[in-house]
């Protein structure tokens, strides 16, 4: 079996590299596994529909009883059936001494999608493939065996606005275009949800937020500034408690990943390395301040420092795009640029924002007036005090998400 579930299709089956176009019986049409008289091999590919009879190839070689015996259903799977040949000279001429490698890649689940009318949350027959990154985190947050949440708990609206996120068209160093967020691979039921629920959303940069009894979904973007929102010294109420994590060059300035890469029929491989452009400025002018060192050919004075390399690894399971590689990367960068936070108390008109919101903090008092700036509301609650609140608010620049480009 493929996989546990339904599946939407397949694209294509391959030995090894070597692509495999296939008949409607499930036979190569191209040597070297066809020629002019005989078949070397055959493929058996079903989705696992709910009415899945038994395997064509089992059925006919192993007499198992159609339509009741070993049906699979919902299971995805595939069958391959081979014939070496008739003498040792006839099969070292097919399949020559490497060994058989077969690959298939199939179209996974089907997914609600709110935005198209014609599906319905509770009726899987109508959910279509996507590989949209926020709605294949919510059905995965929704799924039975996984985050076992209620559609009913779904802010469809807020999932809807993810959604389009992550269909953004954007373009790639060679001219081509691509959605911003996508997400293939496999989830196993063994896995620790906790882990898959940090990878998923890390692919599309998403929170999880619990608003007013909802699950609201957000997918990274920057937020219009027209939709920001001004709170003054009037909204404060109580203390007020402030940090700022240190500057960047003290923090982070590389980002190694790994990702789940097409070009290795998607296995966990080495990804791009991502440094901040401030870094490799200063790498630049050390290789020119070492040069100039060399020429002087002066032993007494000291070589330049290289400058220190602060990284994290990142392991990109479900993303498969060099470039969302790349921009997952620099976002994390420049989060690390933007790190001051804010917990205060708040008046009731706090209230009418929501978590995500982006707001304007004023301040004119004495040393309030440094934490003066654009912040991003992460958390709101209630307070022990009436018809007051406490907020969370971090640092928040739509730098976050100037992607230079995939390099």
């Amino acid at each position: 079996g493929l996989t546990p579930y339904e599946i939407d299709g397949f694209n294509g089956v391959r030995n090894g590299s070597q692509k495999l176009p296939l008949d409607v019986d499930g036979y190569p049409t191209q040597p070297p596994y066809r020629t002019a008289t005989k078949k070397y091999m055959q493929f058996s590919l079903r989705r696992g529909t709910r009415d899945q009879t038994v395997d064509r190839i089992i059925a006919q070689d192993w007499s198992i009883e159609k339509g009741v015996n070993f049906r699979q259903q919902e299971t995805a799977t595939m069958v391959m059936k081979t014939f070496r040949g008739e003498s040792p000279t006839e099969a070292a001429e097919i399949w020559g001494d490497e060994a058989l490698a077969p690959l298939v890649e199939y179209r996974g689940s089907r997914v609600f999608d709110p935005r198209d009318p014609t599906q319905n949350p509770y009726d899987s027959d109508t959910h279509k493939f996507t590989r949209n990154a926020a709605l294949n985190y919510t059905h995965w947050r929704t799924h039975p065996d996984f985050g076992r949440t209620a559609w009913a708990d779904i802010d469809l609206e807020a999932l809807a606005k993810a959604a389009d996120i992550c269909d953004q068209q954007v373009v790639r160093a060679d001219g081509s275009r691509e959605p911003l967020y996508c997400i293939d691979g496999i989830i196993s039921t063994t896995e620790d949800i906790a882990q898959v629920e940090n990878a998923l959303l890390l692919s599309f940069l998403g929170t999880r937020l619990d608003v007013e009894g909802k699950i609201v979904i957000q997918a990274g973007a920057p937020v219009p500034e027209d939709e920001w929102r001004t709170c003054d010294e009037d909204t404060m109420r109580g203390t007020v408690q402030a940090s700022r994590i240190p500057a960047w060059r003290d923090v982070l300035n590389t980002v190694r990943t790994t990702y789940a890469s097409r070009d290795a029929e998607y296995a966990i491989t080495d990804g791009p390395v991502y440094r901040s452009q401030e870094f490799i400025d200063a790498l630049e002018q050390y290789e020119a301040d070492l040069a100039t060192w060399y020429e002087l050919d002066n032993w007494r004075i000291d070589p330049p420092r290289r400058p220190e390399e602060k990284s994290i690894d990142v392991v990109l399971q479900y993303v498969s795009s060099p470039r969302q590689v790349q921009y997952i990367a620099f976002h994390l960068i420049k989060r690390s640029e933007f790190g001051a936070t804010i917990r205060r108390g708040a008046d009731i008109t706090m209230f009418r924002q929501l978590p995500g919101d982006i707001i304007r903090e004023v301040y004119d008092s004495g040393e309030l007036n440094e934490l003066s700036g654009v912040y991003e509301l992460k958390r709101i609650s209630d307070s022990d005090r009436k018809d007051e609140f406490e907020v969370e608010l971090l640092e928040y620049s739509p730098d976050l998400y100037a992607f230079p480009g995939e390099q």
